[in-house]
């Protein structure tokens, strides 16, 4: 699933990409390394030996979790009150993971109380001109989807300068 894409790729490029990754698997087996990816992968085939052995787990950048590293962080978890701790930004998911908590027995009570909504990284004028790329760019069913949520650039903590583009 490919959902809050808005540029689809056609089936000959997407052929063309898997038969690059399926070279690059390839490539980082002969060589002896393995990437983030490729650990995941390996791993996901012991996810039913995990058992819940921490009380507690804190999990930053957690945009970056796909659902089968979120799987793996709740079945070495036990339940119980503040199990899980995952500090993130939504906005700055760039990994191409699908990220489903609710596949992962993750239960995330979001709400305004649980979530800083100040922006300590950018300007505000920084923040409106991505905020213009992004609502141009954006799949408008990934927005009713619900799953994204796009803070007010007024919510910076700074002023700056006007943003540029040069060529």
């Amino acid at each position: 699933s490919r959902s809050g894409r808005k540029y689809p790729f056609n089936q000959q490029r997407r052929a063309g990409i898997l038969k690059g990754l399926e070279s690059w698997e390839i490539k980082m087996e002969s060589i002896g390394i393995i990437d983030y990816l490729g650990l995941t992968s390996a791993l996901s085939k012991y996810l039913d030996k995990l058992n819940p052995i921490y009380d507690h787990t804190i999990i930053d950048e957690a945009q970056d979790f796909g659902t089968t590293e979120l799987k793996m962080i709740r079945k070495l978890t036990k339940t119980g009150s503040n199990d899980l701790f995952l500090c993130g930004d939504l906005a700055q998911h760039i990994l191409p993971k699908s990220q489903d908590f609710q596949k992962a027995d993750i239960d995330l009570p979001v709400s305004r109380s649980n979530m800083i909504i100040k922006n300590y990284r950018n300007t505000r004028q920084i923040l409106r001109a991505a905020y213009q790329v992004l609502i141009k760019n954006i799949d408008e069913g990934l927005m009713e989807a619900g799953d994204l949520e796009i803070l007010d650039p007024d919510y910076a903590n700074v002023s700056g300068s006007e943003p540029a583009i040069m060529k």
